[in-house]
């Protein structure tokens, strides 16, 4: 039962992201970026019970990322969307530009949803990101309509311009994609030095925030690119060695011919108290990397790849430093 309480925050991620949607719908956009706050909550609290295991659940990672699709892929689309229906495209004399530009907006979800594929197949995302992530895009829409309603008359002129939302999603579609490294805020240690850049981060935003309220939400996801850029420029990863024990197992669905024999053996040798004999694989490996988190990536890619068989196998391993 433990093991589904991340999949549970997933659905709970979910459930508040398909709420969202309605409330768009009704025009209520403070009510979704709201739920969307809550989403990222309940997505975040199940991280870490994820990671207590070293072979990632394929099942966890499938529905993370459905769910994400929804919270930080539809919505943000459809709330750009409802801000362009919002705004004055007067200008544009063509009715039917007009019609067709209104939901240029969902290019927004599209990226998102490339964003996540590529995430689920790249193995250098372990440590890091490769381009900004769908949640911190999400965040940058949401607080829009925060703004509009905290900030009456303040940035109506710029938030609810056509040009600005149309620009915003072109940039904002190419930062989701583009080959740029970024920090990741998921701690596994707490210690300062491992984490210098992050604990920057939320400082500098706590400070933002208690100045500028929700209109903080955009100047803080550029100094985390900002930051990022900084970290990648400065520091240079010095590759430590680790040894990986790595033990293949057949899968217990299906038979185990070795182990059968091997039982029936033993029980002609009168040992008759041994049963449900099981024989694996046991293999070990010294691996060069820059941080554990590397390493169990390198392992994990060489345990899928060639050192065990998905359909008929499952692999445990255990890291430490040589």
């Amino acid at each position: 039962m433990k093991k589904q309480i991340p999949n549970f925050l997933t659905c709970l991620n979910l459930f508040c992201g398909c709420i969202a949607a309605v409330m768009i719908f009704r025009n209520r956009l403070d009510v979704a970026a709201y739920l969307v706050l809550l989403a990222a909550f309940f997505r975040f609290a199940g991280w870490n019970d994820c990671q207590k295991s070293r072979v990632k659940p394929d099942f966890g990672k499938q529905i993370d990322s459905l769910a994400d699709m929804v919270t930080f892929g539809f919505i943000p689309g459809a709330i750009l969307f409802k801000l362009l229906q919002m705004s004055d495209m007067s200008g544009i004399a063509n009715e039917d530009l007009r019609r067709g530009m209104q939901f240029l907006p969902f290019v927004v979800t599209i990226f998102s949803a490339i964003r996540l594929a590529k995430f689920n197949l790249d193995t250098r995302q372990s440590v890091s990101f490769i381009g900004l992530p769908p949640p911190a895009c999400t965040m940058v829409i949401i607080s829009l309509p925060l703004i509009l309603i905290q900030r009456p008359g303040q940035f109506d002129h710029i938030i609810l311009n056509h040009a600005f939302i149309l620009i915003l999603t072109g940039l904002l579609s190419y930062l989701l994609i583009a080959e740029l490294p970024l920090f990741s805020l998921k701690f596994k240690k707490f210690d300062f030095k491992s984490n210098a850049y992050q604990y920057i981060l939320i400082l500098c935003a706590a400070i933002l925030i208690a100045i500028f309220n929700l209109a903080a939400i955009p100047i803080i996801i550029i100094l985390y690119v900002l930051l990022s850029l900084i970290k990648n420029v400065t520091e240079k990863p010095i590759d430590m060695k680790f040894t990986a024990e790595i033990n293949v197992m057949p899968l217990k669905a299906l038979l185990d011919p070795q182990g059968k024999a091997v039982s029936h053996g033993l029980k002609n040798m009168g040992l008759s108290e041994i049963e449900n004999v099981r024989i694996g694989k046991h293999i070990t490996l010294e691996i060069e990397a820059p941080t554990e988190d590397a390493a169990n990536v390198k392992v994990e890619e060489a345990c899928k790849k060639l050192l065990s068989n998905p359909i008929m196998e499952h692999f445990t391993y255990k890291l430490s430093k040589s």
